[in-house]
């Protein structure tokens, strides 16, 4: 997981997603690789992430970008770059969609939404809409606060949204196994019911806007 503050907040997404992945016991693991406030402009430059992708010895790389705290243009750009070493080092890569927040707002989540699904779309990589599901649950549910007190990193509502919305795109067997760690206390069992079907709700509808999408570009190139 190449990623930020995002990535590691709440103790981290990895041990808890490698548990979500790995209900057979079959030796799933999910390494960090991570630094506050990076974007993936940030991370280009990083040599330790430039040597882990590099070594070949991932099955999936998870790119988990910050847009507000570089550009649009810059995303894109680097997006790219990285999406095409993950590949070069026979890897999948993963676009982790994260959320607007207050700090930096001259972005907005739907121009966040489109920067992922223009990249998603125009390098076939796959895209785990977390952001768009934190503003469904902004309209559905504002009494579950998904953001830490700094109104910019996730509360653990906010991560087990994550950490679900992860473990299904990447092929978890079922939204109900996909358990909080004991550290994420606070969670009522109603709003990790609503958090699991939420998760669902969004990957499923992101596995059929991906297959329309390929469809028509097969039929507009016959």
């Amino acid at each position: 997981m190449v990623g930020n503050s995002f990535t590691f907040w709440n103790g981290g997404l990895w041990k808890p997603l490698a548990a979500a992945l790995d209900s057979e016991d079959r030796g799933v693991t999910v390494e960090p690789c991570v630094e506050g406030g990076a974007s993936l402009e940030t991370h280009w430059h990083r040599e330790e992430v430039l040597d882990r992708i590099d070594v070949g010895e991932a099955d999936v790389v998870v790119l988990q970008a910050d847009i507000p705290e570089s550009t649009v243009a810059s995303f894109e750009e680097h997006a790219g770059k990285l999406i095409e070493l993950v590949r070069d080092a026979g890897a999948r890569p993963v676009l982790f969609m994260t959320w607007d927040y207050e700090r930096l707002g001259w972005l907005s989540l739907e121009e966040i939404v489109a920067a992922h699904r223009g990249v998603a779309l125009g390098q076939n990589v796959q895209v785990v809409p977390v952001g768009e599901a934190f503003g469904i649950a902004r309209r559905e549910r504002p009494d579950l606060d998904l953001y830490a007190a700094d109104r910019e990193h996730p509360s653990q509502a906010g991560s087990f949204l994550a950490l679900v919305m992860l473990a299904m795109s990447l092929g978890a067997d079922d939204v109900e196994s996909i358990v909080p760690p004991r550290r994420w206390r606070q969670l009522a069992p109603q709003d990790l019911a609503y958090l699991r079907d939420l998760g669902q709700r969004v990957c499923e509808e992101e596995v059929r806007r991906t297959r329309e999408f390929v469809d028509s570009r097969a039929f507009c190139t016959n």
